[in-house]
């Protein structure tokens, strides 16, 4: 560690390194790109024929926009899809590449963020390049990175949110349009995942938080507001318009909901119990597939938009029943849902599973067992001013302010998944942040106290400027 210290420049070696290492991830045995299990290609393919986000002429809102726009971006660089067409004379990527190419960008991207997140965040330079490159070697990171979903866009805006604001809090030059900035950044990450939509309102009651403490003008709370609302407001116009109804996320939360709230999952929760293995959910695809077989017998049904928005009713109607009907069992599912967010060992999901995929499956397991509990000790020990008194006049510093953004980035991917379905893939976006708080842990249980002490609180921003700028001024009036 003396020696690494010594680095002039630890930031290449971190870019070199995660390059390689996602490099290999997106482009190395990447078959698994060819396959669409939420149909985000076809979405961006259908943007890049008919100029529709759906299928064919057929609007929908069953997804959220902003990763099969970015796909259809990249898109551009391969040839057209089987339609009879003669591909262009020259591209640069198949599809598949394609999308490894977004991937592998996007986990770049993020592994630099986090890095100068932590120097902002009073690391040393060497403890930064731990936590950035923890993040770099994420296992489900760099498992959602061959696949075509949303986690690895996420992972990066969330981390850029929050980078961005603790930059806001810091440097003079920072003023109302930056916090409208970052308000359009959160905003149009709610077009990535719903969660975002938490985050934000989370962010704008922090900021308000934060202004109430230190008596200053609200500008920057409604700054950010009205940045947010912007990319919603458009998305559920969009939808008012297309769709018949103002939807300001997606019409597959209903679905979402019923399926971590149903019948077979409260009876396999009791027996055999979620240790047992991943819930097998045939028997509520039939139901599920039943109520469908009885809404269309009874009232019929012209597919579109109408039939999708009723859809979404329909499971979310049945998912209150569910709960309602046996709330404790409910009680026992959300339970089972914060398990299964942060569970250690993915799922043996294949009864003929290979020694090297099973030995793989347990490095995940040893991978999280370590890191998750330092992260949670990283966590307690930030939020100690909550409980000491001796401390908690460290709330006003600006420098733990920003320590709360993490925080309520944690916040914010635990409270939907509080009810909706939930596995270990969820909490992607918090695994640029989680492996922050586990240095900090491994900071406090192994670094000598006079040798590099962890902090908490620092030197006063611009916020706090204005704040004491402000108390000068009214003592010179009295």
């Amino acid at each position: 560690m003396q020696k690494f210290s010594k680095l002039k420049n630890p930031y290449v070696v971190l870019l070199v390194l995660a390059f390689v290492i996602r490099f290999g991830a997106a482009f190395v045995m990447n078959r698994s790109l060819d396959a669409d299990p939420d149909g985000y290609a076809a979405l961006a393919e259908n943007i890049r024929e008919n100029g529709v986000f759906g299928e064919g002429e057929t609007p929908t809102a069953f997804r959220p926009p902003l990763y099969p726009v970015l796909l259809r971006a990249v898109y551009a660089l391969t040839p057209s899809s089987p339609d009879g067409n003669e591909p262009p004379p020259f591209y640069l990527l198949t599809q598949r590449s394609a999308a490894a190419f977004l991937h592998w960008v996007l986990g770049l991207l993020t592994v630099a963020v986090v890095y100068r997140l932590a120097l902002i965040l009073n690391f040393s330079r060497r403890w930064a390049f731990a936590a950035a490159l923890l993040v770099a070697v994420d296992p489900i990171l760099l498992a959602q990175s061959r696949v075509v979903m949303t986690e690895t866009l996420a992972a990066f805006l969330a981390v850029l949110i929050v980078w961005t604001l603790t930059l806001a809090m810091m440097p003079r030059e920072k003023n109302f349009w930056t916090f409208g900035a970052i308000g359009l950044l959160a905003g149009i990450s709610t077009l990535c995942r719903p969660v975002f939509l938490v985050f934000g309102l989370l962010i704008f009651c922090g900021l308000l938080n934060y202004t109430r403490m230190r008596k200053l003008m609200i500008r920057y709370p409604l700054a950010f507001l009205l940045g947010f609302v912007i990319f919603p407001l458009l998305w559920g116009t969009r939808n008012q318009i297309r769709m018949g109804e103002f939807v300001v996320t997606t019409t597959h939360g209903g679905y979402t909901l019923f399926l971590a709230n149903n019948d077979s999952l409260y009876r396999y929760n009791r027996d055999p119990g979620p240790f047992a293995g991943p819930w097998d959910p045939s028997e509520f695809k039939k139901e599920w597939n039943a109520i469908l077989d009885e809404e269309i017998e009874e009232y019929g049904a012209e597919f579109g938009p109408s039939w999708e928005l009723r859809q979404n009713d329909l499971a979310y109607d049945a998912a209150h029943t569910a709960m309602s009907r046996d709330t404790q069992r409910a009680i026992i599912a959300s339970a089972v849902r914060f398990g299964n967010l942060w569970q250690f060992l993915p799922y043996r999901t294949d009864p003929n599973e290979t020694s090297v995929h099973k030995a793989c499956r347990w490095a995940v397991g040893l991978f999280y067992a370590a890191e998750l509990p330092l992260g949670l000790l990283g966590l307690l020990y930030i939020c100690a001013p909550l409980v000491s008194h001796a401390r908690q006049r460290l709330l006003l510093s600006p420098y733990w302010s920003n320590w709360s953004w993490p925080v309520l980035l944690l916040i914010a991917v635990q409270i939907p998944h509080i009810v909706y379905w939930t596995n270990m893939r969820m909490r992607a976006p918090l695994m640029t942040i989680v492996p922050i708080f586990a240095v900090i842990g491994l900071r406090v249980l192994f670094v000598r106290k006079d040798d590099e002490p962890v902090s908490v609180g620092g030197p006063p921003t611009p916020l706090d400027d204005l704040a004491d700028d402000k108390n000068r001024a009214a003592q010179k009036r009295a």
